[in-house]
């Protein structure tokens, strides 16, 4: 498999399944894990990088730096972390073996679980986490060169996290005490199993068609929104859409939508793939609603209170380019 076809797996993996062996937070004698934020607000800031389409935090593991993705795809406490030299660092204590996918799944990784970890961030500070870290033979740590893993549901399950894009800052507050105070509009995400959640949207399509979709929020996505059309026979692909392999799994085309409106927002001409190929969150998934959307806001996710709250910024009419990976043009005649 080539590097940028191993990419593009590991990256499915991150979006739509969580830990076949989940972590159980008292097991094995282990003690609770702990999220704070040090100051006496419940408020703490720091900066983040936009890297290849993705935020990108300098998080401190183990008291080393690591650079890690963050992804709201499937919230999971657990670390991932791409094994390698820079990972032999943290001298990490490994305890049983577990596995990224299902159980039976032949594209199953083997990977290692670890626990007692301590991460900390600008202000916060989170104690006796877990990680699960891929074997170095896997050469994640070379295939994501910049990256050294992901993190997700120990920052979105356990604190407020506003994303500044304007200013390239995110905000983690402790739920009880936080209140929002901008201009945007509140929205309902919906849970969507294994940690996913979903956000109805309405299409405006190339020939006028007008239909309602419940993406799943995706920060980790390739594209800024990928539909999966085997249920859904009423959205058409647009006349002048590409052919493309828009993943490892997924083959199908690459157009526009003519309007994405997310609550009273609407954004104009959205590069949107198309595939009639199941993804893993299964048939019942409608699509993926990806990070090029979500830099047109200032985002705040407030999953405890199942809300999001959407504030257009300085980006908000950007036109919106093909990603710059996960995209491929499909094989003739396949």
């Amino acid at each position: 498999m080539s590097p940028e076809a191993r990419k593009t797996t590991l990256g499915l993996f991150l979006l739509v399944i969580p830990l076949s062996s989940s972590v159980t937070r008292s097991q094995d004698g282990r003690r609770e894990p702990t999220y704070r934020v040090m100051s006496p607000d419940g408020t703490t800031s720091f900066p983040f990088e936009w890297y290849r389409d993705h935020i990108l935090l300098k998080v401190e593991v183990n008291g080393k730096e690591l650079r890690l993705t963050l992804d709201n795809g499937v919230l999971w406490d657990s670390l991932l972390l791409y094994g390698g030299p820079r990972i032999d660092t943290l001298n990490l204590e490994y305890g049983r073996e577990s596995r990224l996918g299902q159980p039976g799944d032949p594209n199953a990784i083997s990977a290692d679980m670890v626990s007692g970890i301590t991460i900390r961030l600008p202000g916060v500070e989170l104690k006796n986490q877990t990680a699960v870290v891929t074997p170095a033979s896997s050469n994640f740590s070379k295939i994501f060169q910049g990256e050294d893993g992901v993190i997700s549901g120990c920052l979105f399950s356990h604190f407020v996290v506003r994303i500044d894009f304007d200013n390239m800052v995110i905000t983690l507050t402790e739920p009880s005490k936080f209140e929002y105070r901008g201009t945007g509009q509140a929205l309902t995400p919906k849970p969507f199993g294994r940690g996913a959640y979903t956000l109805p949207c309405t299409l405006h399509m190339q020939d006028g068609t007008r239909v309602i979709v419940n993406p799943v929020l995706d920060l980790g996505g390739l594209q800024p929104m990928l539909l999966f059309l085997g249920k859904r026979k009423d959205i058409p692909v647009p006349d002048n859409a590409i052919p493309a392999q828009l993943g490892v799994m997924w083959t199908g085309s690459i157009g526009r939508v003519r309007e994405l409106q997310i609550g009273r927002y609407t954004l104009k001409d959205v590069v949107t793939g198309f595939t009639e190929t199941e993804g893993k969150l299964g048939p019942d998934c409608e699509g993926l609603l990806g990070p090029q959307v979500f830099a047109r806001f200032t985002t705040t996710f407030d999953y405890r209170n199942s809300t999001l709250y959407l504030e257009p910024n300085k980006r908000f009419h950007d036109e919106f380019k093909l990603p710059s990976v996960g995209l491929r043009p499909a094989k003739k005649g396949g």
